[in-house]
């Protein structure tokens, strides 16, 4: 996704912005030495984007003894190096936001976070000018980070969200020896905790796609994408080649593949049986009404 959206013009991809505090920071401690490059294959603290990104927002992308990120959302008052205690601040958080009762209590956490929305709108302020584009595209996937930056600066936002086959990311998972029905409950919690939280906010302009459709007219999806953003005049694309973009997070394989064409996984089909393919139907129905829609029609044929 992040390639398809950096092909349209006055756009450009970051990848998982969330992570460049982190991957600048880390001290070369990395599961991979590809963490440290962008896919122009240049070491991101030498690419000409991030390079200037980095010179122009270094006091800002750390505090002064570089334990901590001022541009993390981390959501807690304790330190990111605390995962266990930060997933259930996140997880308590979450649930407040759901309530309905407790409105004001929302706006009291996103004030409490403010400055930090701040400093990460400053960030992305500067990646538009350094890289001579209007549009950039942030794919942290994390939805306390978007709201608190449509929180900040609601006027400058757009939604796009991407809706996988469920059953691809059961079949997936059950590679791993996960269970068929728990992954397929996560899966629907995750997206209708999603649209529960897009109601709170009363936001009505986002747009959702379904990768299945992404990957059977990638230039039809690309146009509605364009649309949404009021650009016009898109010309089709024949391919995509990763080197010409300067993405820093994501997916090793996919980053470095040079051209690359989106390809259906339909893999799912020959894997799980007719039983799996109904228990994760019969979850998917339980899925909120904003994404059910934006799904093939068979998932519920069951």
């Amino acid at each position: 996704m992040d390639f398809i959206i950096g092909s349209i013009e006055n756009t450009f991809s970051t990848g998982e912005l969330i992570n460049l505090p982190w991957q600048l920071n880390r001290q070369d401690k990395t599961l991979s030495t590809k963490d440290n490059y962008c896919t122009c294959r240049k070491p991101i603290k030498e690419c000409h984007v991030w390079s200037q990104v980095i010179a122009q927002q270094e006091k800002w992308l750390y505090n002064k003894n570089k334990s901590k990120f001022r541009t993390s959302l981390s959501w807690s008052v304790l330190a990111p190096s605390q995962p266990f205690y930060e997933a259930i601040y996140r997880k308590f958080v979450i649930w407040l936001l759901k309530q309905n009762s407790l409105i004001s209590i929302s706006d009291i956490l996103f004030r409490l976070h403010r400055r930090k929305g701040q400093l990460n709108w400053r960030l992305i302020d500067t990646i538009a000018e350094v890289s001579g584009n209007i549009f950039i595209v942030d794919s942290s996937k994390d939805i306390l980070r978007f709201l608190l930056l449509q929180y900040t600066r609601p006027e400058d936002i757009y939604l796009i969200m991407m809706i996988r086959n469920p059953m691809g990311v059961c079949n997936s998972h059950l590679k791993h020896g996960r269970n068929i029905k728990c992954t397929a409950s996560k899966w629907v919690k995750k997206y209708n905790t999603f649209a529960k939280l897009i109601s709170k906010i009363n936001l009505d302009n986002y747009l959702v796609i379904d990768y299945d459709e992404l990957t059977e007219n990638v230039n039809y999806v690309r146009n509605r994408i364009a649309h949404y953003l009021n650009i016009s005049d898109l010309k089709d694309i024949q391919e995509i080649n990763t080197g010409s973009y300067h993405i820093i997070a994501g997916n090793h394989k996919t980053r470095f593949a040079g051209n690359i064409t989106i390809v259906k996984d339909e893999e799912w089909k020959s894997k799980l049986s007719p039983e799996q393919q109904s228990i994760i139907s019969r979850r998917v129905r339980k899925l909120n009404p904003l994404f059910k829609k934006s799904l093939s029609g068979f998932y519920f044929n069951f």
